[in-house]
C-alpha cells in the first residue's frame, strides 16, 4: 500500500514545520546558542530531547528483535531506564564539575585525565555518533522506501536534506525545539496507535516469557541498557545544556518513568504485528504492520510517527557528531567555532547517507556500533568508581576493547557465520582486562636519567613544546644500560654537549600523564660544546635561576629540586 495523497500532504506539513521551528530558532541567535542552547534548557525540555534522541530507529530494531526473542527483548528497555537512574548522580558530579566550560563528552576526559585519553575517548564517541546517524538514516529510509517505492538513495537524501537546512539554520536550539515537539507527536500517536492495534488481539502466554532467551542474552541486553547513558554523547550535551543540577535531576527522572511507558506500549504493538505477520522481514515489521494493521485514515499519522521519532535522534547524531570533531580538535573562538561546525554538519549528513546506502541493514548495523558504545561506556564507570584512576590504566581500556572489538567483527564477517550478539558481552569483558592490566602498568616505575648542571646559581633546563614546561636534560635508562651512561647519552642527544658526572645528587619520583616515574639526578659540569636545544621536541635552553623558580613552568621533578638546593637538602 502506497501513501495517499492526504497522507503525503500530513508528511509533508510535518517536514515544513520542522524547517520553520529551525528558522525561529535562529532568531536573535548568538553563537552559545547554536553550540549548547545558552545552557537554560528547562526539565520539560530536557525530558523531551533525552527521550526523543534515544527514540529513533529502536522503534524498528526493538520490534524486530521481538520477532526473534518476544517480550523478552523488553530487557533492552528496562536496563535502559535503571541506566538513567544510575547515570543521575554521575551526571550532577559532570554537571558541577563541567563549571559551564564542556561542550562534549571529551572535555570531561581532557581536564581530568589528560588529552591522550580524551583524544581516544573522542575518537570512539565520534564513530558512535556517527554509526547511529547511518543507523537511523537505514530506518527512516526503509519507512520512505516501504511507503512510496522510490530508491533509497532519493529517500535518505530526501529526509537527510530536511534534517541538515532546520539544523544548520537554529544549531541546537532547533534541535532541542524539534525535539519536544516530535516527542509530543510520538508519544500521543503511539498511545493511539496502541489501541488500535491491540484491540480485540490475542497474545500467546508464550510470547510474554521475560525469559525466552538465553541467560547470555539476557544479560548483555540489560547490561547494553544500563550503559547506553554513560556512551552518549548527546546526552552528555543535555547535561551541559540543562539550567542546572535540580533541572536535570526532574527531567531525568520524568524521562524515565515516561520511557518505561513507551516501552511497555512499543512491546504491545511489536507483539500484535508478530502474531499478526510471523514470517516476514524483522527489518520491516513495524511499518508492514502499520501498513496493514491500520486504517486508511490513521496510516498518515503512523507514518509521521515513524518519521518523529527517526529525525529527532538524526538531528541530534548529527549535531553531536559535528560539535565533537570541530570542539574536540580546535580551539576556535565561538564565531569560528559555529562556522566550522556548518561545514562539519554538511560532511556528515553526506557521508552518513552514502554508508546508509551501502549497509542497509538494521540489525547489523546495531550489533556492531553498540559493541563499541560499551567500550566507553565502561570506561567512564570506572572513572566514577575510581575518580584518581590513571589515564594510562584508561588509555589501556579503552585500546584494547576496541582492538578487541575490531578483531572481533574481522573473525564474524570472514570466518563465521556474521555477527553475534554475544560480542556486546565479549566487548565488555576485554575492555575490563584492559583496564587491570593499565592498572598493573600504572604502578610500575618507568626510570630516568639526567644531569643538573649549575652554574653560577642557575640550573641548565631544556624547553619541552609539547608540554610547555621546562625539564632537565635527560631520558629513559634503556635496557642493559647504567644510570650514569643514561645521563651522559642524553646530555649529548639533547643540549649537544659532553659533560663529566660528579655524584647523584637526588632520586626523584613523579607522576606524568598518568604513569609513575623515578628520576635520578647526577651533578654534572660541562667539558666540551655549547649547550643548544639539539631534538626537535625542544625549543630552546634556559639558565634558570633556582632562587625564583617559581616563576617559570616547571616539570614536577625540577621543582622539587630547586626546593631541595634551597633547603641545603642537596649535596651539590
Amino acid at each position: 500500500m502506497n501513501l495517499t495523497s492526504l497522507d503525503f500532504i500530513l508528511v509533508i506539513v510535518y517536514f515544513v514545520v520542522l524547517i520553520l521551528i529551525g528558522y525561529l530558532s535562529s532568531r536573535k541567535q548568538n553563537d552559545e546558542d547554536f553550540l549548547i542552547a545558552e545552557r537554560k534548557l528547562g526539565a520539560i525540555s530536557t525530558m523531551a530531547t533525552i527521550n526523543a534522541s534515544k527514540t529513533g530507529s529502536i522503534l524498528m530494531i526493538f520490534v524486530a528483535l521481538v520477532y526473534v526473542w518476544g517480550f523478552a527483548a523488553i530487557w533492552y528497555f528496562i536496563g535502559t531506564v535503571v541506566g538513567m537512574l544510575i547515570f543521575i548522580p554521575f551526571a550532577l558530579k559532570l554537571k558541577e564539575n563541567s563549571n559551564q566550560r564542556f561542550y562534549t563528552l571529551a572535555d570531561y576526559f581532557k581536564y581530568n585525565y589528560g588529552r591522550k585519553t580524551a583524544l581516544l575517548a573522542s575518537l570512539i564517541a565520534i564513530f558512535l555518533t556517527f554509526g547511529f546517524l547511518v543507523m537511523n538514516l537505514i530506518a527512516g529510509t526503509k519507512i520512505f522506501v516501504f511507503f512510496t517505492s522510490w530508491p533509497f538513495w532519493l529517500c535518505s537524501l530526501i529526509m537527510i536534506s530536511i534534517v541538515l537546512i532546520y539544523v544548520l539554520i537554529g544549531g541546537f536550539k532547533a534541535v532541542v525545539r524539534t525535539d519536544f515537539i516530535q516527542y509530543i507527536i510520538i508519544i500521543i500517536l503511539l498511545a493511539l496507535l496502541t489501541f488500535v492495534l491491540f484491540n480485540g488481539s490475542l497474545i500467546p502466554a508464550s510470547e510474554w516469557n521475560f525469559f525466552k532467551m538465553d541467560i547470555s542474552l539476557i544479560i548483555g541486553f540489560f547490561v547494553v541498557g544500563i550503559l547506553y547513558p554513560f556512551a552518549s554523547p548527546d546526552l552528555w550535551q543535555r547535561v551541559y545544556a540543562s539550567k542546572d543540577k535540580k533541572t536535570f535531576k526532574k527531567g531525568t527522572l520524568l524521562a524515565a518513568v515516561i520511557y518505561a511507558g513507551f516501552a511497555f506500549l512499543l512491546g504491545l504493538v511489536a507483539l500484535t504485528i508478530k502474531v499478526k505477520f510471523p514470517e516476514i522481514d524483522p527489518d520491516l515489521a513495524l511499518i508492514h504492520g502499520f501498513n496493514y494493521l491500520l486504517p486508511k485514515g490513521i496510516l498518515g499519522l503512523s507514518v509521521v510517527l515513524l518519521f518523529a521519532a527517526i529525525m529527532s535522534t538524526l538531528d541530534t547524531d548529527i549535531f553531536t557528531g559535528a560539535s565533537i570533531i570541530v570542539q574536540d580538535f580546535y580551539d576556535w573562538d565561538k564565531a569560528r567555532t559555529v562556522k566550522n561546525m556548518k561545514k562539519v554538519i554538511i560532511i556528515l549528513g553526506l557521508a552518513g547517507t552514502l554508508i546508509a546506502i551501502l549497509i542497509q541493514d538494521l540489525v547489523l548495523s546495531t550489533y556492531i556500533f553498540v559493541s563499541f558504545m560499551i567500550v566507553l561506556a565502561i570506561v567512564i564507570m570506572a572513572t566514577w568508581i575510581k575518580k584518581s584512576i590513571k589515564p594510562i590504566t584508561l588509555i589501556f581500556g579503552l585500546a584494547l576493547g576496541t582492538i578487541s572489538i575490531i578483531g572481533l567483527l574481522i573473525y564474524y564477517f570472514f570466518l563465521s557465520d556474521g555477527v553475534q550478539p554475544t560480542i556486546v558481552v565479549l566487548g565488555i569483558l576485554f575492555t575490563i582486562i584492559g583496564l587491570i592490566i593499565g592498572m598493573l602498568v600504572s604502578k610500575k616505575r618507568i626510570k630516568l636519567s639526567g644531569p643538573a648542571i649549575i652554574e653560577n646559581e642557575k640550573l641548565l633546563l631544556l624547553f619541552k613544546i609539547k608540554d610547555q614546561h621546562y625539564e632537565f636534560p635527560g631520558g629513559h635508562v634503556e635496557k642493559g644500560e647504567s644510570l650514569e651512561e643514561t645521563a651522559i647519552r642524553e646530555a649529548q642527544e639533547e643540549i649537544a654537549c659532553d659533560v663529566k658526572l660528579n655524584k647523584r645528587l637526588t632520586t626523584i619520583k613523579f607522576e606524568k600523564d598518568g604513569q609513575n616515574f623515578i628520576a635520578h639526578i647526577f651533578s654534572a659540569q660541562i667539558i666540551k660544546g655549547e649547550p643548544q636545544a639539539n631534538e626537535v621536541g625542544h625549543s630552546r635552553i634556559i639558565w634558570l635561576p633556582i632562587k625564583d623558580y617559581q616563576d617559570y613552568p616547571l616539570q614536577v621533578n625540577v621543582i622539587e629540586f630547586c626546593e631541595k638546593y634551597l633547603n641545603n637538602e642537596l649535596d651539590v
